[in-house]
């Protein structure tokens, strides 16, 4: 290998619960934001990228709340209320114990999917005054601002999202926001085989 440095590209959360999601279902309409994850699972899975993947363990507890609240919904609907009143009724509902050992089993076997592909996943330690003045200077939402600031931390040269709100700043404190479609399109991120 030649004394160039690998490009590291940071993988926010819902690109990960998309994933786990895609993993675990039956075969069923997938919609644009489905089909742009699992195109660039299948690039990675095919080995067609050239740089090092990184998410973080603040990633993995966001991804693992988006399951447990999609469970939570599941119950809320049987029960037959309205969606509208799920925000306000959610903390009423709790996942049994039994769904709790699946979806716990399920992450763990991701982590491992991950390690296998081999994604680092990164720990966040990160000031709360830089997420604020993250949120602030780029006008983000605090979990974005700390994704964005994990993968400044780990020196990531880009941010692969599906979130609409980040993919319009572009370019947040010197790192390129692209969705999963554009990344393969990057030629310094694709596999000389690919």
């Amino acid at each position: 290998m030649s004394g160039k440095a690998v490009i590291r590209v940071y993988v926010e959360s819902p690109i990960l619960g998309i994933w786990i999601l895609i993993m675990g279902a039956r075969r069923r309409k997938m919609y644009r934001r489905v089909k742009q994850c699992k195109s660039f699972l299948t690039h990675i899975k095919k080995n067609r990228f050239s740089c090092q993947f990184i998410t973080s363990d603040w990633a993995l507890a966001e991804m693992i709340q988006a399951i447990r609240d999609d469970e939570i919904m599941n119950g809320f609907r049987l029960d037959g209320n309205e969606i509208s009143m799920y925000n306000r009724m959610k903390e009423h509902y709790r996942v049994p114990r039994a769904r709790r050992d699946i979806i716990h089993s399920a992450t763990n076997d991701f982590e491992k999917f991950l390690n296998k592909y081999n994604f680092q996943i990164a720990k966040y330690d990160i000031d709360a005054n830089d997420i604020h003045e993250c949120s602030l200077k780029y006008s983000l939402e605090t979990a974005d601002a700390m994704h964005v600031l994990i993968a400044k931390e780990q020196s990531c040269k880009y941010l692969v999202t599906v979130d609409s709100l980040l993919l319009d700043a572009k370019k947040v404190g010197g790192i390129s926001i692209v969705n999963p479609d554009n990344l393969f399109t990057i030629s310094e991120l694709r596999a000389k085989s690919a």
